[in-house]
């Protein structure tokens, strides 16, 4: 059993669109790209990685300035 439980899926709610941002920032590495390629704006990625990442209580991805 992991860090979230047996059942974390049963508390989080994700949508699809948490799963896509995920996929694209580990095909990426970078917040930028990844909202591009998925025709979103940055700050909209920013906040959807935040909701993903407060909803699963863990942090998904390290932050740099430089990307």
């Amino acid at each position: 059993m992991g860090v979230l439980g047996e059942n974390w899926f049963l508390d989080v709610r994700l949508k699809l669109r948490h799963f896509q941002l995920f996929l694209a920032l580990d095909e990426q590495r970078n917040l930028h790209r990844a909202a591009a390629q998925l025709n979103m704006s940055q700050p909209a990625a920013s906040k959807l990685l935040s909701d993903l990442e407060a909803n699963l209580g863990i942090r998904l991805f390290d932050r740099h300035p430089a990307g």
